[in-house]
């Protein structure tokens, strides 16, 4: 089995896979640089994660706490705030629709949304950043399985 960190991310990229906007264009890595055949796009991480003891007992219960990052890439057209918005609102509401993550979290958070525009020379383009805040809970000598 896999850390429950990477099957909430994993299972986010299928929550949010097959949106009108940008379709099967959804990667779950920030590795690789996006061609402009394939935007828009959404591509998903896991950035920060606060862990806090539930209790003292051996085999501690552990409130993770982790950070979510899905990136809205586009390019620069006269509408591409309205693209944004566009996105923002697909994901928006594919992740309310499944707000225990496939029954792995205990919240499911939206903590901010960011957006940056790149007119620097002939690639303009756009990056929307979407946080989530999600908090799950595991024992810590079983990171695989949520409680």
């Amino acid at each position: 089995m896999a850390h429950v960190r990477q099957t909430i991310r994993e299972r986010i990229v299928t929550d949010i896979t097959g949106l009108a906007t940008t379709g099967t264009k959804v990667f779950d890595t920030r590795i690789y640089p996006l061609t402009s055949a394939e935007l828009p796009a959404l591509i998903v991480y896991a950035r920060d994660e606060d862990i806090e003891y539930e209790d003292l007992k051996p085999n501690r219960t552990q409130r993770r706490d982790l950070s979510i990052v899905i990136e809205a890439h586009a390019k620069a057209t006269i509408n591409l705030e309205d693209t944004f918005d566009t996105i923002a609102k697909e994901v928006e509401e594919a992740i309310s629709g499944d707000l225990t993550i496939n029954g792995n979290a205990k919240d499911v958070r939206l903590d901010s949304i960011d957006t940056d525009f790149n007119s620097d020379g002939q690639s303009k383009a756009g990056v929307m950043t979407i946080t989530y805040i999600i908090s799950y809970f595991v024992k810590e000598n079983d990171v695989e399985t949520a409680v």
